[in-house]
């Protein structure tokens, strides 16, 4: 009897193409490139077997256009947060994917450890003042009003908070690339961090290719969001106008900033510095280990500048972040790919795999690893290591 050949759509085979692309597997896209060139065509059994090899429906490859991304659980919004809506890239996409798989089977393995729901998950609203948002994170992060004083720089404070948050069931995860493909950055003009609410775990993930001091305010800023309970895809810029920002991330942003700048602190810190101001912008943000903009802002907000100052001191930020905006490829491979996972999700993925619940396929899949590098990443987080920036 003779094969059946089946055409597939060439917006199928596009999109097929791109998917595969986050996969990084050669022999696939080989086949692929093939039913795309018309070298081949498929039949039904080797079209179930890509379906396999992907882990995508069967039923998508006979569609005349690719299915659309559900990415409705929040507002994308442009780089200025102006309101208005535009299609999410496809790095994006995938990326929020990526993190979704990681929850959901994150959260089938807490359920069966019989672990609870985290009761701070929404246990505020954002209609309650900054300041008393910030005292209720606080006390559930055990975090002191000047946790960031005993801290060197940004990077040690933003690892000091990802392992508080760590210890409190939430994931981090931070990435500049979609998974393990470096042919696909992540543009952090579309977005800096985002969150994904849940009630057993709750997931950040945070934008590696932003600058140290833009992922420990995003990483706060997505706190204030887990607190609260709503999703988010954070891409605020330094220059914004307030005014073009919607009211609960403002909300986000003031609890973010008294986090991380007290509001008494700040006074009596401010007061006692004798220097031109923007000197003291710029001594004071080493003393908070945060951007000059954070320290700006307070100094507006407490009428210690004018606007005018406020927005020079933002202009230069901003001139000097394009000048000298950090790079970030190079390294050492798996110190990066360990800043990339949270402990708590390899541990407990690893623990289910040596029990026989989960198959190390999936282990891989879910961690973008093959057999060798996941041991590597084991094994550093065992030993305690840590990664860039992590």
């Amino acid at each position: 009897m003779a094969a059946v050949y089946i055409d597939i759509s060439p917006a199928i085979l596009d999109w097929l193409i791109k998917k595969n692309d986050l996969i990084g597997n050669e022999t696939v896209y080989n086949v692929l490139m093939k039913w795309k060139k018309g070298d081949k065509k498929p039949t039904f059994n080797q079209i179930e077997q890509i379906s396999k090899k992907m882990q995508i429906p069967l039923g998508y490859f006979f569609l005349e256009n690719p299915p659309v991304e559900d990415c409705s659980f929040t507002e994308f919004r442009t780089v200025n947060s102006q309101g208005e809506n535009e299609e999410p890239s496809a790095n994006l996409v995938d990326t929020i994917d990526m993190m979704l798989n990681i929850q959901d089977w994150m959260r089938d393995y807490i359920k069966d450890m019989g672990q609870d729901k985290k009761a701070y998950v929404a246990s505020c609203s954002e209609n309650m003042p900054a300041s008393s948002l910030a005292e209720k994170i606080r006390h559930d992060l055990n975090l002191s009003e000047d946790w960031m004083i005993a801290q060197k720089t940004a990077q040690d404070s933003f690892k000091f908070l990802r392992h508080r948050c760590q210890n409190m069931g939430i994931l981090i995860m931070m990435n500049g690339i979609v998974g393990n493909n470096t042919h696909r950055p992540l543009d952090v003009k579309e977005f800096r961090a985002f969150t994904l609410v849940d009630d057993y775990v709750p997931l950040i993930f945070i934008n590696a290719k932003d600058s140290v001091n833009g992922r420990l305010f995003s990483l706060l800023h997505e706190i204030v969001h887990i607190w609260i309970g709503i999703n988010s895809i954070y891409n605020k810029v330094e220059n914004n106008e307030e005014n073009r920002v919607s009211p609960i991330e403002i909300t986000c942003n003031a609890v973010a900033g008294e986090l991380l700048v007290p509001h008494r602190l700040f006074i009596s810190k401010w007061r006692k510095n004798q220097e031109p101001v923007l000197k003291k912008v710029s001594t004071l943000s080493k003393v908070f280990t945060c951007s000059q903009v954070v320290i700006a802002r307070k100094a507006l907000d407490t009428q210690y500048i004018q606007e005018d100052m406020y927005h020079k001191i933002v202009a230069l930020a901003v001139d000097f972040y394009k000048n000298s905006q950090e790079k970030h490829a190079g390294g050492d491979y798996y110190k990066t790919m360990v800043s990339r996972l949270d402990p708590q999700f390899i541990f407990a993925i690893a623990a289910s795999a040596q029990a026989g619940r989960t198959s190390y396929s999936d282990v891989y899949r879910l961690t973008n690893t093959n057999r060798t590098t996941f041991k590597q990443i084991y094994q550093k987080m065992l030993s305690g290591e840590g990664g860039v920036n992590s």
